[in-house]
């Protein structure tokens, strides 16, 4: 979304876990398709560890739904974004209505935070 054209460094599989990793999930809206899947369980893997990950704009939508958004501070575009697109979404009480969100390692955001 936005014209941003990216080229990954590597496949999926190949990504170092380890605690100084960062992974960013750009906002897009195919997050939810299973072949995403995996990258989500990666970012879940990650976060436990104490890697960094960085979701945006639709990319909380699959957050939300692998349960990773249930006990973690967060934002995204809206709470009834969330519980719109994820079904699963249980974080409604770690939402906040803010243009960025970080908490431990996890940073989320809104599609309009570019725009403060």
């Amino acid at each position: 979304m936005g014209g941003i054209r990216t080229i990954p460094d590597c496949l999926v599989q190949d990504i170092e876990i380890n605690d100084n990793t960062v992974l960013l999930l750009p906002g897009v809206d195919i997050w939810a398709k299973d072949q995403h899947r995996v990258i989500i369980e990666k970012a879940s893997i990650l976060l436990s560890i104490g890697g960094v990950v960085g979701a945006i704009c639709g990319a909380t939508i699959a957050l939300a739904s692998f349960g990773l958004l249930d006990n973690r501070l967060h934002t995204s575009n809206d709470l009834t974004f969330l519980e719109m697109f994820s079904l699963s979404y249980n974080g409604k009480n770690y939402y906040r209505n803010e243009n960025s969100v970080s908490n431990n390692n996890l940073i989320t955001a809104g599609s309009s935070g570019a725009l403060m």
